[in-house]
């Protein structure tokens, strides 16, 4: 059974550099390490909780910089937490059923007071 480990493992020597970003609206991109984790992990549904409740989230909050997106995933259930640079969960969220595989991975949000970029960790 795959895991959200052996996916992100899967995921690190091809893109650890010269990743390219994909808009899925003004706001927000999205690098190739993203694109295959959604794909492999059969989790389209998790950029839309990135655009549509983090942006607004990161827009209010208005601070210019990088944070950490933690997604650990347990009995068909997720948990998302979104956390400063001083270890603050600034946001989180619960998915009451997901198909993702279980496990944990870690995610990078970088907002320039505009925009929102998304790569996984091992891209970071």
């Amino acid at each position: 059974m795959e895991t959200l480990t052996s996916i992100e493992q899967s995921l690190q020597s091809p893109y650890r550099a010269g990743n390219t970003y994909y808009r899925m609206n003004p706001n927000s991109f999205y690098t190739e390490g993203v694109r295959a984790f959604m794909k492999k992990a059969h989790c389209q549904w998790f950029y839309d909780i990135i655009e549509l409740e983090l942006y607004h989230v990161l827009k209010n909050r208005g601070i210019i910089d990088m944070y950490v997106l933690q997604v650990h995933c347990l009995y068909h259930t997720a948990n998302l937490y979104l956390i400063d640079d001083t270890g603050h969960i600034l946001w989180q969220k619960s998915v009451a059923y997901t198909d993702m595989p279980e496990g944990k991975i870690k995610l990078m949000i970088g907002f320039d007071g505009r925009r929102i970029a998304t790569c996984l960790a091992i891209e970071h």
